[in-house]
């Protein structure tokens, strides 16, 4: 981002908060603080806040304010439209077929059980409530992960704890991986045979 952006972004709140005492060393706090936000993004996040805020916003209102911005960019879903995708796709391809959800959602779907698990389910309002708690969890470490400061991530994956973080880019949300389908195409399968065996000759 352009120091000219991060400029007009605290310019912007300035004005918009003209009551509020802002010294010079905390519009340079602020400044730091959001240099790695892509700039219309920042930009969209402070005119939000600025629309919506009484008092002046922290900065982590303003980076939660952009994460958010970001994941509506990459067409993450709520929870319970996730489960209408799912659903729908029950509906179309049935336990036994290949289901075309996002990435995020597929983490909900394996964490409650997997696909065939819930196809063949008769507590639906059970396993929507169990999907929507995932999806939510998941959801979240996503924001968490695009709200944390470069140096903090730095810092995380240097103690070893950074294989475990969700991937930085939520658009990564809408790719499932070819390892992923090929898990889920032998969870299925598996599913299937369980199911002739255990039927009456």
């Amino acid at each position: 981002m352009t120091s000219s952006t991060i400029e007009r972004a605290v310019a912007a709140l300035a004005l918009a908060f003209p009551r509020q005492d802002w010294p010079k060393a905390s519009q340079e706090l602020y400044a730091r603080m959001l240099t790695d936000i892509p700039g219309e993004i920042l930009m969209g996040a402070v005119e939000e806040l600025i629309a919506t805020k009484t008092f002046l916003p922290s900065v982590a209102e303003i980076r939660s304010a952009a994460a958010m911005i970001q994941q509506r960019a990459a067409g993450v879903l709520d929870a319970y439209s996730a489960w209408e995708e799912v659903t729908s796709q029950m509906r179309r391809v049935g336990h036994t077929g290949r289901p075309s959800l996002d990435d995020l959602t597929m983490r909900a779907v394996n964490a409650v059980g997997g696909w065939y698990g819930l196809c063949v389910s008769d507590n639906p309002a059970a396993d929507r409530a169990r999907f929507v708690d995932a999806y939510n969890t998941f959801a979240k470490r996503g924001e968490e992960e695009l709200v944390r400061l470069p140096g903090v991530k730095r810092l995380i994956e240097q103690m070893g704890g950074g294989r475990r973080q969700l991937p930085e880019a939520v658009p990564g949300y809408r790719n499932i991986t070819e390892e992923r389908l090929e898990a889920e195409r032998l969870s299925l399968q598996d599913g299937s045979e369980e199911s002739t065996n255990a039927r009456p000759d």
